[in-house]
This record gives C-alpha cells, structure tokens and sequence, in this order.
C-alpha cells in the first residue's frame, strides 16, 4: 500500500506537468520514481509518462511502456 501511496504523488504531479506542456519536469519525475524503485499499480498511471516519451520523440520507449499497461 505505501508504494502506491508514493507513487501517486508521481503520477498526479505529471499529469499536472504534463496539462502544462511541461514536458521535462515530467520526464525528470519519472527518473526520480524509477530510482526510488516506484511502478505504478494502474495502467492510468502511465499515461503522462507514455505521453512525454511520444512529445519527446522516444516512440520505441512509447510503445514498449504501452505495451507493458496492457499487460497490468
């Protein structure tokens, strides 16, 4: 339950970043949660993060993290 607790804060605050255009600050919380060892439990979760990497023209990354929601 904590992580998910962790995580949500994460996600809310790139899906505000990323409302924003914000793009950078989106990328740098998903390192930061990756390096705290944080995964989101819902494939909506995701989204800002599947989002930013299409923005950033990382459509491989994009895809293989499209892929990886569909399998939750």
């Amino acid at each position: 339950m904590k992580t998910q607790i962790i995580f949500c804060y994460f996600y809310q605050k790139a899906s505000l970043e990323a409302e924003n255009n914000n793009w950078e600050e989106v990328v740098n919380l998903w390192n930061i949660s990756l390096g705290k060892n944080q995964k989101p439990s819902y494939a909506l979760e995701r989204l800002p993060f599947i989002q930013v990497l299409a923005h950033k023209h990382q459509y491989e990354d994009s895809f293989a993290l499209s892929l990886e929601t569909t399998d939750m």
